[in-house]
């Protein structure tokens, strides 16, 4: 039991890693860039992986969504409230592409200053325990990073 504890223990880790990689490349396009309404989105060929996306026009619509920066943007917005981790889960988003999605996201700062926002889309039955620490600590250690530039 220890041994498998000490597995799925290692798993979970190496998943945590990869995702934070991951988070911390899109920070860094974010900032290599000078427009103020910039959207980054990295990854989103994982979502076919899923189930629940096996539907070609289904995935069609959403991907044209991501492609969409305005769309983008104005469901980003709704998020710009500083109040730490925010989610919505399918009609929430109010995107109606995206209603077999999640979104979880966390504003980040400098100066007391909401800069931007950054989070995960994922199906509605995403690892919730998993990706919301990630979006929280994410956002922080941004935050941390931009303080002390």
């Amino acid at each position: 039991m220890r041994e498998k504890l000490l597995e799925q223990m290692k798993g979970a880790k190496n998943a945590y890693d990869l995702l934070l990689e991951q988070a911390l490349k899109l920070g860094e396009k974010a900032f290599s860039s000078l427009d103020d309404t910039d959207v980054f989105i990295e990854g989103k060929t994982n979502i076919l992986n899923e189930p629940e996306f096996s539907n070609v026009s289904r995935m069609t619509d959403l991907f044209r969504t991501f492609e969409e920066k305005a769309t983008m943007v104005k469901l980003l917005d709704k998020f710009l409230d500083p109040k730490g981790v925010q989610i919505a889960i399918g009609s929430e988003s109010q995107v109606q592409e995206m209603e077999t999605c999640s979104v979880v996201t966390s504003t980040y700062s400098c100066s007391g200053e909401v800069l931007g926002v950054l989070g995960v889309i994922g199906p509605r039955r995403m690892n919730y325990s998993r990706v919301i620490p990630l979006v929280g600590y994410t956002a922080k250690l941004l935050t941390e990073i931009l303080e002390t530039q």
